[in-house]
Parts: C-alpha cells; structure tokens; sequence
C-alpha cells in the first residue's frame, strides 16, 4: 500500500483579500488512478478549499472514501454539506464523510 501525504497550507487570500484558486494545468498520474482515502483537515469554508476539494473528488478515479474535517461550529443543514454532497466525483464508490467537531 502506498500513502501519499499532501500537506496543502492554503495561502489562497491575497494581499487584497480577494480569494483565488487555479486547477492544476496537469492532471496527476496518482490523483487520478492511486488515490483511495483522501482527508482535508482544518477545513475552514474558504472558496479555495472547497474548490480543492471538489477538484480531487472529481479526478480521482478510484477514491473510496474522502472525508471533510473541521472544527467550525455547523451543523447538519450547513450548505457547505450540500456543496459536497452534490458535486460530481469521477469515483462511484467514492463515500464522503464529515467530520464536525467544533472546538471546545
């Protein structure tokens, strides 16, 4: 089994405030025919990292479970569920999870 670890910082704010994300020009081999479990901890409702998100569920052929962390306080008719819960995956066993422990 390979594990592959993305550790992804997202800086996608500029200075002016203003959020921005840019599909990769190339598509990775082992995103898309590889990847199995995929985790996005710390995730903070940024544009940017949904857009991350919805990018790997999307090429990843073969992904079997992904699952969305964060430590906001939301709940189960938050629409960032939705957004997710909707989005084309290029995987038909792909499960999503979400993981909503809010911060004490």
């Amino acid at each position: 089994m390979k594990i592959y670890i993305l550790y992804q910082n997202f800086k996608c704010v500029d200075e002016t405030g203003k959020e921005h994300w840019k599909d990769p020009q190339v598509d990775s081999k082992c995103l898309s025919t590889q990847l199995r479990t995929f985790t996005l901890k710390n995730y903070t409702c940024l544009n940017c990292e949904a857009q991350f998100a919805k990018y790997v569920m999307q090429k990843s052929k073969v992904l079997q479970n992904m699952t969305i962390h964060t430590t906001l306080n939301i709940d189960l008719e938050h629409p960032m569920l939705e957004t997710f819960s909707l989005c084309p995956r290029g995987s038909a066993t792909c499960k999503l999870h979400f993981d909503l422990q809010p911060d004490m």
